[in-house]
């Protein structure tokens, strides 16, 4: 019995250690605010530029530009049926 708790000891201790914890491992880190402020700037500016439009009928680009837009709109949708556990309507009891 001791020595199963002290193997559990030695579990809890790597798991809380810092070098056990994937995201130090990797060394992953959320975007900083500059990046995120820089990304939305520039899909801002797309998004009201008439020649980015045009531009992007003529090429054929208009069409990835509306798959994404579907993938961001069905994973919306999945949120909700997921946040509202049922598929269609909320319950309203």
């Amino acid at each position: 019995m001791p020595c199963e708790l002290s193997r559990s000891v030695v579990v809890v201790q790597r798991t809380r250690s810092a070098d056990y914890c994937p995201t130090n491992r990797e060394k992953l880190s959320p975007h900083s605010v500059a990046t995120v402020r820089s990304g939305y700037e520039t899909m801002w500016a797309r998004a009201i530029n008439r020649e980015y439009w045009s531009g992007a009928v003529r090429s054929a680009e208009i069409a990835r530009i509306g798959v994404y837009a579907l993938e961001a709109y069905g994973i919306f949708k999945i949120g909700e049926i997921v946040g509202k556990s049922r598929l269609v309507g909320y319950n309203v009891n």
